[in-house]
């Protein structure tokens, strides 16, 4: 608990007086004499003052900065110290949690065979058109007639490849729709897939992607995050071992992990 001004201001009195009673002994056994007892009680009193006073400098400083939190050089030092030791701690614990999440997340993995695969190119288009108005008539006859005003404006279109191919498991299928550039398959390619699932659920989240033949891996992170999150939220709340892990440093790691 955060002591007031007045309390490490009464600590400075008791600590002063218990070091200037001492200092007063050793000068009287050490043979320090005084000519009369007024004598000696004016040094006591020296000895009490001065003890006190240059305890106050340590106490009462201390009570202000924690009052008012201003900075110092020492309370920077020691908070800087005090961040690397946790950042030490949480990355020497990093992987016991991350096998902690990993126990309470049901795997399953599943090898099956591409049975059709093909590229996709998908536009997007956007853009905005501004203007126009007037009219147009037809007739009849089928003739059309009118006028419009300026139409101005910028349209800007860009094209993806995908691959979509379709995965026999058994006696299901899978299809997955992925970059091009990030996984590659033909039909015919073994492949395995890894499933992940949130504890107690029946439903399961492609986690990784293995093609047999090229090693190569597609990981579905934003699906692994979004899945984990929830169960993370929870163990910091209510697990002292995950309190004050870094969202940050977690998830890297635990991906770095689910890869492999």
């Amino acid at each position: 608990m955060m002591k007031t001004v007045k309390d490490n201001f009464f600590s400075a009195i008791q600590w002063g007086l218990i070091l200037g009673i001492l200092v007063f002994l050793f000068i009287l056994l050490g043979g320090g004499g005084f000519r009369s007892l007024y004598e000696a009680l004016l040094v006591f009193i020296a000895i009490i003052a001065t003890s006190v006073g240059f305890l106050s400098l340590f106490f009462v400083p201390l009570s202000f900065l924690e009052k008012t939190q201003i900075a110092s050089p020492l309370r920077i030092l020691v908070a800087k110290r005090e961040n690397e030791r946790r950042a030490d701690t949480n990355r020497r614990n990093i992987q016991s949690r991350i096998a902690s999440i990993k126990e309470r997340l049901p795997q399953i993995t599943e090898s099956g065979t591409v049975v059709s695969a093909e590229a996709i190119s998908i536009t997007n288009v956007s853009g905005a058109i501004r203007g126009g108005g007037g009219s147009v008539y037809t007739s009849i006859n089928g003739f059309v007639s009118g006028s419009t005003r300026e139409v101005y404006g910028n349209i800007s279109s860009s094209t993806t490849i995908v691959n979509r191919f379709f995965v026999s498991v058994a006696d299901l299928e899978y299809v997955f729709t992925l970059d091009s550039d990030a996984f590659s398959v033909r039909t015919g390619s073994d492949i395995s897939i890894v499933w992940i699932s949130r504890p107690e659920s029946d439903s399961f989240t492609a986690c990784k992607l293995v093609n047999n033949q090229t090693r190569k891996t597609y990981y579905f992170e934003d699906s692994v995050e979004n899945l984990v999150k929830p169960l993370l939220a929870e163990l910091q709340e209510n697990d002292p071992d995950f309190t004050g892990v870094s969202d940050i440093v977690f998830f890297r790691e635990l991906h770095k992990s689910l890869r492999e």
